[in-house]
């Protein structure tokens, strides 16, 4: 994540948690609950204001967070009552296969491209074997910094399955979705396109 990225959250940690706090995620969740082994121990990267650790920890026991803003590490710990740990993606501060799940809902988006595999490596040291893996990207190509200044990457489905694949990931699910936005400054509505995929970790080299 760029500094402008990191500031931005620390600036509007408040305004941001709210706004995701309304967005529910039905069709992802129950995708992947119909993943989770008995008892998981489950990681949220990039946990935000702890929506999703809120979800989960109402159905499991070992759910955990972890955030880079330390504004939104702290909101997520208050809001859901969970352990969260202020740190970055790229440096896991866990033992190696101390989770079966790890969740990462617009988070690794934020990184530069040629941080991804890294990036992704490091989520497969920390998760144990035939464990399970949910990221979401937006869908497209290149990167660009917002007007918010916030920096994203995008992904092709193809891309990212080769990259998985790569990685020892075998890819369970994919599920592609469009979010629908309305700016009330100039009246106009986007659509973003997102793709989700649910994959296993396989092999551990």
């Amino acid at each position: 994540m760029k500094d402008e990225t990191l500031d931005f959250y620390q600036k509007n940690d408040q305004a941001y948690a709210a706004a995701t706090l309304k967005i529910q995620l039905p069709d992802l969740w129950e995708r992947a609950l119909s993943h989770m082994p008995q008892d998981p121990h489950i990681l949220d990267l990039g946990c935000g204001s702890g929506r999703d650790i809120h979800y989960f920890s109402s159905r499991f026991n070992h759910v955990y967070g972890l955030d880079r803003s330390f504004n939104l590490a702290q909101f997520a710990y208050q809001y859901a009552l969970q352990p969260v740990v202020q740190a970055d993606l790229r440096q896991l501060p866990f033992q190696d296969r101390s989770f079966d799940v790890i969740w990462s809902i617009a988070a690794l988006l934020h990184l530069q491209r040629s941080q991804m595999r890294a990036a992704l490596q490091e989520s497969k040291r920390v998760l144990r074997m035939n464990g399970f893996l949910f990221i979401s990207l937006k869908e497209g190509n290149g990167e660009e910094i917002a007007q918010d200044g916030r920096f994203f990457a995008y992904y092709s489905e193809t891309e990212l399955r080769r990259l998985l694949s790569n990685l020892g990931f075998k890819l369970v699910d994919v599920l592609m979705t469009d979010e629908k936005r309305h700016d009330k400054k100039t009246n106009r509505s986007t659509t973003i396109p997102w793709i989700f995929t649910v994959s296993q970790k396989i092999s551990a080299a």
